[in-house]
Order: structure tokens, then sequence, then C-alpha cells
């Protein structure tokens, strides 16, 4: 089977030829970026100007006026506007949480170009609505009465008034916070979505990067996309492309299908490219007990394809691919590939909030949240200490030192330990100390993983180089975290107490990745499900294929009811399945 960027990278060859290097390609990742021009360099076959390659959202943000601005400082800017607006005496620590979910809510009503206004709008009687929402769908409007309808029979309570007291400000709170990020030459995602959107509606010009757009194995579009889409092909600058050649994509009854019709009658590609009859693949189901269990099928299965030829070169097996819907599965299973399949490709990254590092640092906060005063002298718990003596990064250090510790703590079954005894070393003595504000903790952590970092380069043995340089990795990333939120609190006049320092950090180490580095066009390809698309392989193993892993159940935060994001037209679940589903 001839993979869809093959095909693609054919067609503008064919009428472009060394031209097609004056073209800009966008695509759904940039994994797919990559093997698009392998495959343009192939069909040339000599040396050639490669053209620029985006994803959508890396291309609106190379046009924009505005910078990115940084989720946590974002988070800072909108308390602090909230306090003014509101009035409100609601400290940070309870804010920070439901403040994250206002910023997701922003981000989606600006890419789906909804009008904060009347979202943000307190409807007191149902005739309103009607009045408010003229140009709604009937549908639209039966999802928006049904929410207030539920909301004003429900009664008067607490929970209601609260509701209605904050659903009544957002609407000065987001314009006022864009006005603030706009003011400083800063935006989110979303707002940079929305300004190119209505320029485009304006039909003002924008500062593309070629004379000619190519959009190719796009999918789920926001409303802002599909606007700036319409307007470049308007414009006679667009082509389309759709990666739409599978059975199950085009059956009705599939949720993969949901945009399928509606993308190509509204975005018809210029050349036509052959879809081949793509058969129903062979699929195996395996059905494991555990995430070990799963790393060791994939070594079993990769061994048999090498056995029976349907990896014929392990070190040239490109058309296989293992995709991590659980990307906690990572390192068990690169741990777990025969030695034969070299080079590997992992572009995901590695979440810093799997890294051993960060279940070091909840180590260090529990130790924290539980110390105890014996006799005048500050004690730590003992499962706590013993946690943090067992932990990987420390246990290397004075190991047996360490292990004296660990066997006297559980000889005279001590409870609290005191700090005269836990003071031996001088990473002992960099750990177990008392902080009590965020800017102590911030610097606590900060010097526990500069002395793990010196501990760890004079330990390294020769046989251990390459896991050693993983952690040094972890810590420095999980250090320039930690720089980095104390840095924000510096430049904003709030306070928190320990245990939300700890959680925006938890938070903020969700949404780091661990970059590894690799051939990114040779070798066995490790991705997560979101990488995949308009990729094709010869050989797949899917891991974790478990309810609620794939697609992940996880509902999604939203201050927004669902009521109202279907009547407005925002995403919801129904969108998030249609993607996994693609």
């Amino acid at each position: 089977m001839t993979p869809f960027l093959y095909k693609v990278a054919e067609t503008f060859y064919v009428h472009y030829r060394e031209d097609v290097s004056r073209l800009a390609f966008v695509f759904s990742n940039r994994r797919a970026g990559l093997f698009f021009k392998k495959y343009l360099a192939q069909v040339a076959g000599k040396p050639l100007f490669v053209p620029r390659v985006y994803t959508i959202n890396d291309l609106l943000v190379s046009i924009s006026s505005f910078r990115l601005a940084d989720k946590t400082e974002m988070l800072f800017s909108i308390y602090e506007l909230y306090q003014q607006l509101s009035h409100s005496a609601e400290s940070f620590d309870k804010f920070a949480f439901w403040g994250e979910m206002l910023l997701n809510d922003f981000d989606d009503v600006d890419k789906y170009l909804v009008d904060a206004k009347k979202l943000f709008t307190n409807i007191k009687e149902l005739k309103e609505i009607d009045e408010k929402f003229l140009y709604l769908t009937p549908e639209q409007l039966a999802a928006i009465r049904r929410f207030w309808v539920h909301f004003m029979e429900g009664g008067d309570n607490e929970k209601k008034r609260n509701f209605a007291a904050v659903w009544e400000i957002l609407f000065p709170l987001y314009s006022a916070f864009k006005e603030k990020l706009a003011s400083q030459g800063l935006a989110y995602e979303g707002m940079i979505f929305r300004e190119i959107a209505e320029k485009a509606r304006k039909k003002e010009d924008l500062l593309l990067p070629a004379p000619r757009l190519i959009f190719v194995g796009l999918n789920v579009l926001t409303l802002a996309e599909e606007t700036i889409l319409k307007y470049v092909k308007g414009l006679g600058i667009a082509d389309f492309y759709w990666d739409y050649a599978s059975p199950f994509v085009c059956d009705p009854a599939n949720k993969a299908s949901f945009f399928v019709a509606r993308n190509r009658t509204l975005f018809p590609s210029q050349y036509e490219i052959e879809e081949e009859n793509s058969s129903i693949p062979e699929i195996e189901l395996i059905g494991l007990p555990s995430s070990v269990g799963q790393a060791k099928q994939v070594y079993d299965l990769l061994e048999k394809w090498m056995d029976e030829g349907v990896i014929p070169h392990p070190d040239r097996a490109i058309d296989t691919a293992v995709v991590l819907p659980d990307e906690h599965l990572l390192l068990p299973v690169l741990h777990s590939l025969p030695p034969e399949i070299d080079p590997v490709n992992i572009t995901m990254g590695y979440l810093l909030m799997h890294t051993p590092v960060s279940g070091l640092i909840d180590l260090l906060f529990e130790l924290q949240k539980q110390v105890r005063f014996v006799k005048g002298e500050p004690a730590f718990y003992h499962r706590t200490v013993s946690a943090l003596l067992a932990h990987q990064y420390v246990s290397q250090v004075n190991k047996d030192y360490t292990l004296r510790l660990l066997q006297e703590i559980r000889r005279y079954n001590k409870i609290f330990i005191p700090l005269s005894d836990l003071s031996g070393t001088p990473l002992f003595r960099c750990i177990f100390r008392i902080v009590v504000t965020p800017d102590e903790a911030s610097n606590y952590i900060m010097e526990v993983l500069e002395s793990l970092q010196a501990s760890l380069k004079e330990t390294e043995e020769e046989s251990s180089v390459s896991a050693q340089s993983f952690d040094r990795e972890y810590l420095y990333h999980y250090y320039v975290l930690v720089k980095r939120l104390k840095e924000v609190m510096a430049q904003h006049s709030v306070s928190m107490e320990l245990n939300t320092f700890f959680q925006l950090l938890g938070k903020m180490a969700a949404g780091v990745s661990v970059p590894f580095q690799g051939e990114p066009l040779a070798g066995l390809q490790v991705m997560g499900v979101l990488e995949t698309r308009s990729l094709d392989f010869d050989n797949l193993i899917i891991l974790s294929m478990n309810e609620g892993i794939f697609p992940l159940s996880k509902a999604a935060n939203s201050f927004i009811p669902y009521n109202l994001r279907k009547g407005f037209g925002l995403s919801t679940h129904e969108h998030q399945d249609s993607i996994y589903a693609y």
C-alpha cells in the first residue's frame, strides 16, 4: 500500500518539480511533516530545496502579531483581574483549580468564534433566549433552553447563587484579560486563532509564509480554522487533501466519520489522488493482565515478526510502529525492545510528571506536611523518610550510610525521626530541613535537585551511563520548571499555601515533555495516538486499548455547562471521541 503522504508528495512534485519549494505544506502534527519531506526526497531522487512545513497551530502563531503567553503566568494574571472585578477575598489556593478551567474555556470560546458577551449572559426569563439568540439553529436554541430551564427550576440555593455571581463577571473578566495580554503583545492560542479568523472575515491581508498553502491530513477543524481555510481558499491560494481512504473512516456509523462529508464538500482537492481499495487489515486482539505484560508482549511480537520476515531489516524498521495511548508505558516499552531493533525514533517525549524526579518532589512535599516537634526538635515521619532514603536518586549517594540508617529506623521502630539523626551527609542536610513559604520551598527544591545532579555525576558508572544521563536530564528539566515558577511568583504579589505551590508544580510538570533524541526517519517508530494522523505503517502494535484509556474517559473540566457548550457550538466530548476514533 502506498502511503498517503507519499502520494501527496508525488502529486506535487509531478506538477511543480523544483518549484515545490515555493509552497508551504500544513499538517496536523510535526511527524507527518517529517515523513512528507522524506517521501518528497524519494520522489525527486535528487537534492531539492524543501518546502516550508508547519502544523496548523505553528502556522497561525507564525503569522500572528502576538507571542504565545506562558500558561502559569496567565493563571496569576487572571487571578489578579478576578479579584479586582469580583471584589472577592478568595485565596489563590481556592482559585487556582477553576482558574485553569477558565483559561481553557476562554481558549475554546475564541477557537470557536463564540460571542462571549452572549454566552456569558444571565438569563432571567426564558423568552430572552428566543430574543437574544435569533441567529442560532433550533437544535442550538433547544440545548440552551434545556440548561436555563433546569437552572431556573432548581429553586434558590447557595450553589446557584455562587454560579450566577461568577457567571455575571465572566464577560468583563474575559474582556479585561484579553486586553491585558494584548497590551503586552501576548496571547493564548485561541486568542491568536480568533485574531487571524477575524482578519480573514474582514478580508484583511495575512502575512502568509508562501504564495500557496497546501493543507494535508487535517480532520476536526475549529470554527476559527474553518474560517481561515475558507478565506485562503477564496483567494485561490490554497489546496486541501484528506486522509479518508480507510473503510472505517467512511462508515457513517463510525464516530471517525463525523467531519468527513463536511470537509470534503467545503474544501475539495485540486488534484485527484487515487485512493487504493483499502481492505480491512488483519487485527489480533491480545488480553494481558498488566503493564509489564504489555511491554513484554511488544518484545515477543517484534521477535516473532523478525523471525517470520515481517520485519526483514531490524535496523530499518521504519514501517513498524508502537503506539502508546498510555504514555506511562514509554519507559517499560523502551527497556523491552529487542537489541536488534535499532535505531528507535521517539518524538513524543516523556511527560515530566511520569519521571522519578516527580515522585521525589511528591515525597519532599509529604515530608514537609508531616513535620512534628519532638522535645523541641523538628522530626520527620518514618514512612516518608524511609521512602526518601529508598528513592533511586537518594539511595545511590552514600549507599552504605543510607542502608545503615534505613536498618536503624526499622530496628528501633522509630515513628518520628529527629532532624539530628538525618544530618550525616551534605545531601541529607539539604533534604531534611523545614520550609514554610512557597519561596522557601522553591529554593529548597532547587538546592536538592542541584545536590542530586552533582552526586549522580560523581557516582556515575560506565555500565549505567545511559540511565544516569536520563536521570540528570529529568533533574535539569524539573529545576528549570521550579525556577520558572519562582520567577512568575516574584512578578505577582500573590500569596499561596505550600499545598497550592506543590499542586501548581505538579500541573506544570504534566505539561512538560522531556525530549528523546532519535533518528526521526529511520528505525522503529514509537509514538502517541495523535501522532499517527496521516501516517501509514505495515505493522502496528497499539497498547492499552482499554475502556477509559483509549479514548481517555476523563471528562473535560469546564465552567461552561454541557448544554451551553452544545448550544453555542463549542467542543464537547463528542468532538474528542471523533478525534480519537479517526
